[in-house]
């Protein structure tokens, strides 16, 4: 796996910073943040959110976008909790992408 770090702009002055790690052998990637604290006062952090630019509106004609509400067409885009996938009909050139555990919170994915 190889990673990938760049700093969080809105939260550059806690040193918080953002990996993207490519997962050998698969097509896949992961993005996770972490978090630091380099203050002696406590931290509370309620949100965290993550944007993905995968390319212009037009390297998707044809593509539909697949969430918990069943398919949608592309122009009207799509909120889901959990997962959202943005694939041609036959399941070819996809993107996905996922909230992997709800240990310590739940996600939602918004495709616009």
């Amino acid at each position: 796996m190889s990673a990938q770090s760049s700093r969080n702009p809105s939260t550059d002055t806690r040193h918080d910073r953002d990996v993207t790690s490519s997962i050998k052998g698969t097509p896949f990637t992961k993005t996770h943040r972490i978090l630091e604290n380099r203050s002696d006062t406590e931290r509370v952090v309620s949100t965290i959110s993550f944007r993905k630019v995968i390319g212009p509106a037009s390297k998707f004609q044809g593509h539909r976008i697949l969430g918990v509400d069943g398919l949608t067409e592309i122009a009207k885009g799509a909120d889901s909790h959990m997962f959202a996938a943005l694939a041609r009909p036959d399941g070819t050139a996809a993107q996905i992408a996922g909230w992997l555990t709800q240990n310590r919170g739940s996600g939602s994915i918004h495709i616009h």
